[in-house]
């Protein structure tokens, strides 16, 4: 879990630098072996893929 959190933290970090000050929301996928949620679900047919 810890090695999840340190990549989520990493990959913030980077779209920022990369895109400065522009609003971003971001959807993690779930982890392995647990449930989607509908806001993923909805994430997942409607975004732009970075």
């Amino acid at each position: 879990m810890k090695k999840s959190l340190v990549a989520k933290l990493r990959f913030l970090v980077k779209a920022k630098q990369a895109l400065g000050e522009q609003r971003l929301d971001l959807v993690f996928a779930p982890a392995i072996g647990e449930e989607q949620k509908p806001i993923e679900r909805i994430a997942k047919q409607t975004a732009i893929p970075l």
